[in-house]
């Protein structure tokens, strides 16, 4: 190789050396974390003592508190809070860490989702978990990324502790959700359709303003068996095959779209529905069903009613469901999806088909018929 064209290479390589100098002296390259840099180094001991977590977006927030009872949501009437969901929340923050530091620029900030809650249109969240000596970890939550990290699979996410000004990268998959029904477990009761026995749904009350009306479907065996509508009115079938399960599967995966005190909805309304479910088992689930702003509001209890050849009372395991469930449903009424409502509303007459046309009257001149196409 000749001198000139060496001395020209080894005056490139030390350009490049100064360029990536200077670039790291600017801060305009990351600089790398320590290997497995925790985000909160203290937190782990403080973590057993953590009773309360505060999540602030911009448009909605939410304190979760937990009780002698368990974690409840404040803003909720201190509804029980799904205490999986901030366990999960809280090992996500315990097991961050850095991979590497990002701007420190605000004006940058927007980029990496980090700017603040207060500023706006942030889609940032700010995630607080306090103990009894005050905030253990506070953050900025930002942009999640997948195939993130240095093994390319896990989930990253950009974040920045709360009042520094440093945005981080980290190995982490953050819960960060500031509405208070995200924290709640949204089911109510699971009735699956095969334990079913009979359903009845009655409108009105006996003696009252309005003249009731009781829907009631029934069957003698589990699972195969096929339900019929009781009282079926003479001459008339059923709008289709399916109707009557459909009854029998309203109280399978009911969600809640809200929740408040029983005692905030007034379910002695005259136009109030009454449903019961009873199932072979003697399980018994039976609610009320109101219209409180033009949304449907239900409230539910259980209870057990043997049937023929049954024990007075229930076994261990059916005692042990009844109990869990009224712990759950005792003293709360829920804000019920409408089509799931609509279906506990149904009437009789909702399940038939339309009757049959009226037949001509004796005498009448028959309707003439028109001719074929092309015929004379």
């Amino acid at each position: 190789m000749k001198a000139r064209t060496l001395l020209m290479l080894v005056g490139a390589a030390v350009v490049v050396a100064g360029a990536a100098a200077l670039l790291v002296r600017s801060g305009s390259a990351p600089a790398p974390a320590p290997p497995s840099a925790v985000l909160f180094p203290d937190l782990k001991a403080r973590a057993a003592g953590i009773n309360l977590l505060r999540v602030r977006g911009a448009d909605a927030s939410v304190v979760i508190r937990r009780s002698d009872s368990g974690w409840v949501v404040e803003s909720k009437a201190n509804y029980p809070a799904d205490a999986k969901l901030v366990g999960d929340a809280l090992r996500g923050v315990l097991d961050a860490t850095v991979i590497e530091t990002k701007t420190s620029k605000p004006e940058l900030y927007p980029r990496l989702g980090v700017e603040g809650p207060d500023v706006p249109r942030s889609t940032s969240v700010l995630l607080t978990f306090e103990d009894p000596a005050g905030p253990a970890a506070s953050l900025i939550v930002g942009k999640r990324q997948w195939g993130g990290g240095a093994d390319g699979t896990a989930a990253t996410t950009f974040v920045r502790r709360d009042g520094e000004a440093t945005a981080l990268h980290v190995k982490a998959e953050l819960r960060a959700d500031a509405a208070p029904l995200s924290w709640i477990d949204r089911t109510v009761v699971d009735l699956r359709p095969e334990r079913v026995q009979s359903a009845t749904i009655s409108h009105g009350i006996p003696n009252g303003i309005v003249p009731p009306t009781t829907l009631s479907i029934r069957r003698d065996k589990s699972e195969s068996g096929e339900f019929t509508l009781e009282s079926m009115p003479a001459g008339r079938t059923l709008k289709d095959q399916f109707v009557l399960a459909r009854v029998a599967n309203a109280l399978s995966g009911v969600t809640l779209e809200d929740v408040a005190p029983a005692g905030d909805v007034d379910f002695e309304s005259p136009e109030r529905v009454h449903f019961t479910y009873r199932c072979f088992d003697g399980l018994v689930l039976e609610g009320r069903l109101v219209t409180r702003g033009g949304k449907p509001w239900a409230r539910l209890g259980a209870s057990y009613l043997p049937g023929e050849g049954q024990p007075a009372e229930p076994g261990e395991a059916l005692a042990t469901e009844i109990a869990r469930l009224n712990k759950s449903l005792s003293g709360w009424a829920y804000e019920l999806p409408e089509w799931k409502a609509a279906t506990l509303r149904l009437k009789p007459e909702d399940l038939l088909a339309p009757e049959a046309s009226a037949q001509p009257e004796a005498g009448a001149a028959p309707t003439p018929s028109l001719p074929a196409p092309g015929g004379s």
